[in-house]
C-alpha cells in the first residue's frame, strides 16, 4: 500500500513536467491576454547567460502541465463570490453578469462632446452618397449592455449621471438631420420586459453583445424603417420559433463561414479564464436549419447568400453587433455584402456603392465604436479627404495636374518578383523636382486600373509612405470586376530628402497578381 502511495506522489510530481514537454509550445492564452513565454535558446554569451533563468522560469510558468484547469477551478471560485480574475478588464456584477470595464469607464469618458458636430457631418455626408445613387440608408446604433441591464451591475458601480454617447448621437441626428435614423433602446427594453417573465434575456451574461432574442426586436425595428423605404417585408419572431444552441454545436454547419460569422464567442468569460463549460444558453432562430446559405469572404468583406429570400441586394456598414443581425437580415436579402469597419472612408462607399449596387443600406454602428480612439482619431481624415474632393466637383480650377504616368495597355507593370506582386507593387519613382511641389501641399492620386479577379470585391492600399518624410499615407481603393479610376487624397508633410514612391497593396486576400495599371496621376490643391 505504502508503495502505491508512493509511486501515486511521484507520478504526481512529474505529472506537470510532462505535460510541459509535450505541450504545445506557442500559445496565445485569452484569459492573460498575451502570448505564452516561448522556450528560451540555449545562451550562447555571458549576457543570454544572465536572461536564461528569469526566461527559463517564464517559460515553465506559462506552460506548467494543468495550468489551464488550475486557472479555471480559481476564476469558478472567484466568479462565485463575485471577484474578478481580471479586475482592470471585466466587472463580476450580480448573478453571474460580466461588464466590460473599458465599456463601462473608458469609452463613456474618452468621447470628446466637440466631436458630436463632426460624428453628426460624417453621418449625413454618407446619407447623402446614398441618396446621389438612389439608395436608401437606415443607421442604427447598438447600446451598451448596460443600458440593458444595469441592474446587474456591481453595488457599488453607479450609473445615475452617465450620459451616453449614443444619446447624443442619437439626439442630433433625429432633430437636425433627415437621416433614416432607427433608435434601438426603446424597443430592446420593451422586449426585456416581455422576455423576463420566462426567464429570457435580450443579452449574454458572459459576452459584451446582445443575444439574438435582442437581435430579433433590433431587426424588426430597422426592418420596419426599411419597409417605408424598399419592398422588404418586417417579420418579428416569436421566442418559440428559437431553440437553444448547446456548446458543441456549429451554429450552421453546412457552411464554416457562415457558422464563424453567426457566433459570438463567449469573450467575457473567456478573459476571466473560464472554461467553455461556463458557456451559457445561445438561442438561435428556428429558420436556419432550413436555410439554404453560403458565405464568400475577402478581406473586411463578407457575401451571404440566401436562397428562397427575396430578390434583393444590401450593403450592410457594421461591427460585431450585426453578428446577431444578419441571420434576420438573411431572409429579407437574397444577397448581402457586409463591410466590417469602425470608421469607413466615404470616399471607399461611394466606390463600393457604385460597384455593388445594392437595393438598400443598413448602416450599424455601436457607441463602442464612435468613442474609440481609432475613430476619434480617423474621422478628420475621412472628413477632410470627402470634402477635398466635393471642393473639386464645385471648382473645377481647384486641382491643377503636375504629373502624368501611363503605360500602355499590353504591357503590364512588372513586379519585381513573384513574391512580391502578391502583397506589394512599386508603381512609380516620382522626378524630384515634383517631390519638392507636392511637400506640404493637399493632392490627389488618381489610378486607372483593371482588376481580372473572379473575386466579388477587392479592396487595395495605395501606399504615398516614405521614411524621409516621416508619415505613413495609405489609403484604400475598391474594386470590382473590370477597370476603372480611383482617386485618394493625403496631406503631404513637409520633410522630404529623397524621391517619393507610389506603392499598391495588397489587403488580406486581395492578390495584386492579377491586378493591371494603366495610368497615374497626381494633382495639387490650391496651386
Amino acid at each position: 500500500m505504502q508503495r502505491a502511495i508512493c509511486t501515486v506522489f511521484v507520478l504526481v510530481l512529474f505529472f506537470p513536467l510532462g505535460a510541459l514537454l509535450l505541450q504545445d509550445n506557442r500559445q496565445f492564452s485569452i484569459s492573460d491576454g498575451r502570448p505564452l513565454s516561448d522556450m528560451p535558446t540555449y545562451p550562447r554569451n555571458l549576457e543570454q547567460w544572465g536572461a536564461y533563468p528569469n526566461s527559463l522560469k517564464s517559460y515553465v510558468a506559462d506552460h506548467f502541465g494543468g495550468r489551464a484547469w488550475l486557472r479555471n477551478m480559481d476564476a469558478q471560485a472567484r466568479m462565485t463570490i463575485g471577484v474578478s480574475t481580471r479586475p482592470g478588464e471585466v466587472m463580476v456584477g450580480k448573478d453571474g453578469w460580466l461588464f466590460h470595464t473599458e465599456v463601462l469607464g473608458g469609452d463613456i469618458h474618452r468621447f470628446r462632446q466637440e466631436l458630436a458636430q463632426p460624428i453628426k457631418k460624417y453621418f449625413q455626408y454618407a446619407d447623402s452618397i446614398a441618396r446621389k445613387a438612389a439608395t436608401p440608408l437606415v443607421v442604427a446604433m447598438v447600446p451598451h449592455k448596460v443600458q440593458m441591464y444595469p441592474e446587474y451591475l456591481p453595488l457599488d458601480y453607479s450609473i445615475s449621471e452617465t450620459v451616453y454617447q449614443q444619446d447624443i448621437i442619437s439626439d442630433l441626428l433625429l432633430s437636425e438631420t433627415q437621416i433614416n435614423y432607427v433608435k434601438l433602446l426603446t424597443a430592446l427594453l420593451g422586449e426585456k420586459v416581455r422576455l423576463s417573465s420566462s426567464g429570457k434575456s435580450i443579452a449574454f451574461k458572459q459576452d459584451t453583445h446582445w443575444n439574438m432574442y435582442g437581435a430579433n426586436a433590433a431587426q424588426f425595428s430597422i426592418a420596419k424603417k426599411l419597409a417605408s423605404l424598399t419592398d422588404i417585408a418586417p417579420k418579428k419572431y416569436n421566442d418559440a420559433e428559437f431553440y437553444l444552441k448547446q456548446p458543441s454545436e456549429d451554429v450552421y454547419p453546412f457552411n464554416a463561414q457562415v457558422n464563424t460569422f453567426f457566433s459570438y464567442d463567449n469573450r467575457l468569460a473567456n478573459i476571466l479564464g473560464l472554461n467553455k463549460e461556463w458557456r451559457e444558453p445561445y438561442p438561435l432562430p428556428g429558420f436556419l436549419r432550413d436555410s439554404a446559405l453560403s458565405m464568400e469572404r475577402q478581406s473586411r468583406f463578407r457575401l451571404l447568400q440566401s436562397e428562397n429570400s427575396p430578390t434583393l441586394r444590401a450593403l450592410i456598414v457594421h461591427d460585431s453587433g450585426t453578428i446577431g443581425l444578419a441571420p434576420f437580415f438573411s431572409q429579407y436579402f437574397s444577397e448581402s455584402l457586409y463591410w466590417w469597419t469602425a470608421v469607413p472612408s466615404l470616399l471607399e462607399l461611394e466606390q463600393i456603392i457604385s460597384l455593388y449596387k445594392p437595393d438598400a443600406i443598413i448602416w450599424q454602428t455601436s457607441q463602442n465604436s464612435i468613442a474609440s480612439t481609432g475613430f476619434q482619431a480617423m474621422l478628420p481624415n475621412r472628413l477632410g479627404e470627402f470634402e477635398a474632393i466635393q471642393a473639386q466637383t464645385a471648382d473645377g480650377h481647384s486641382w491643377r495636374q503636375i504629373f502624368q504616368w501611363s503605360t500602355n495597355e499590353e504591357a503590364e507593370v512588372a513586379p519585381r518578383s513573384s513574391a512580391r506582386t502578391k502583397k506589394l507593387r512599386e508603381l512609380v519613382v516620382l522626378p524630384m523636382h515634383i517631390s519638392e511641389v507636392i511637400s506640404g501641399k493637399r493632392i490627389k492620386v488618381s489610378i486607372d486600373m483593371e482588376s481580372n479577379s473572379t473575386q466579388f470585391i477587392q479592396l487595395f492600399g495605395v501606399d504615398f509612405s516614405s521614411a524621409e518624410r516621416q508619415c505613413l499615407c495609405i489609403r484604400r481603393v475598391a474594386l470590382g470586376k473590370g477597370r476603372s479610376v480611383s482617386e485618394v487624397i493625403f496631406n503631404v508633410p513637409e520633410q522630404h530628402t529623397a524621391q517619393d514612391k507610389i506603392q499598391m497593396l495588397s489587403a488580406a486576400e486581395s492578390s495584386l497578381e492579377d491586378l493591371q495599371v494603366y495610368s497615374i496621376s497626381i494633382s495639387v490643391e490650391g496651386i
